[in-house]
Order: C-alpha cells, then sequence, then structure tokens
C-alpha cells in the first residue's frame, strides 16, 4: 500500500472486510410482527440479510458477531417469555 499514490488501497480494504466478515456468523430469528421493538434490537445487533412475513410473525436472518448475536437471542427469548 502506498500513502503517497494510494495504490493497493482497494486490495487492503477488501482484505480487511474479508477478514471481519470470517468472524461474524448468521442466525434466524422469529418474532411476532407486532414487536417492532424486538425487529429494531436485531438491526441493532447486526445485519439483517433477509425478512419475511409468515402469519402474524417475522423470521429475520441477521448476519453479526457471534456475541452480539447471542445478547440478541438471549433478550428475544425473555421478551418473547414476559
Amino acid at each position: 500500500v502506498s500513502g503517497q499514490t494510494g495504490e493497493g488501497i482497494e486490495e487492503l480494504k477488501a482484505e480487511l472486510l474479508r477478514l471481519v466478515e470470517k468472524g461474524m456468523v448468521t442466525r434466524t430469528f422469529t418474532v411476532p410482527e407486532q414487536r417492532l421493538d424486538l425487529v429494531s434490537l436485531l438491526h441493532d445487533a447486526g445485519r439483517v440479510v433477509q425478512q419475511k412475513a409468515l402469519k402474524g410473525k417475522l423470521r429475520l436472518k441477521v448476519t453479526g458477531f457471534k456475541p452480539a448475536l447471542a445478547r440478541a437471542r438471549a433478550k428475544v427469548d425473555a421478551a418473547l417469555k414476559a
């Protein structure tokens, strides 16, 4: 990478993105469609890559880091039990 000409910057960005994404996982969550608070929580926890409506529920596939998605899972499960 050249700091003077910028040569190699695009390759560096691509490699950094690959390394970051390598540490990510995708998880699926199903929540009642009226629970927009939980949908918002999932958007905050990672990147929603798919969302489908299913008979009063929403199924969201979320890509993110394991710890963040585990915390989101715990919050969603606790909210649905309450």
